[in-house]
């Protein structure tokens, strides 16, 4: 499999187990409001499934629009779908990231940079023979360790 196409089926995946989550969150709102009575929507009236499904997409995301609202202990569910959909949303966007083999801060080219240059500094240390120079100027400053300076 090619790493374009990895890609696309991490991110439709992803999509797929996010609209997921949030259709659990919509059948939760619907139970605690129309069947448990524990709580209620404020706000727009909700009168299909399909608000609910739009009240739960606005949660997971964290938009807060605040066209419909929740009441009672229904705000509970609520602040437990925006830390779920905060915390998956954000893991999801790095699985990509993870895909491509960036995974490890040794493949960044930022820290390859980083690396030679501090590898030039050495040379350029051992061959001008200034061990005052060499170790006041020693680390990278950035806080990056190069195991192999090549």
């Amino acid at each position: 499999m090619t790493a374009g196409v990895r890609i696309m089926v991490i991110v439709l995946v992803a999509l797929a187990a996010h609209l997921g989550e949030i259709s659990l969150y919509a059948g939760a709102y619907a139970l605690g409001d129309r069947v448990l009575t524990v709580g209620s929507l404020g706000g727009v009236r909700i009168a299909e499934p399909l608000d609910y499904f739009y009240f739960s997409i606005v949660s997971y995301t964290s938009l807060g629009i605040g066209d419909a609202f929740p009441n009672d202990h229904l705000r509970f569910i609520t602040g437990v779908e925006a830390l779920n959909g905060l915390l998956l949303i954000t893991w999801s966007a790095t699985s990509p990231w993870d895909a491509y083999g960036h995974g490890s801060l040794a493949l960044s080219p930022v820290v390859k940079g980083i690396c030679k240059q501090q590898k030039d500094e050495s040379h350029a240390c051992e061959r001008h023979h200034d061990a005052r120079r060499c170790h006041s100027r020693s680390g990278n400053g950035f806080g990056v360790h190069c195991k192999d300076p090549d």
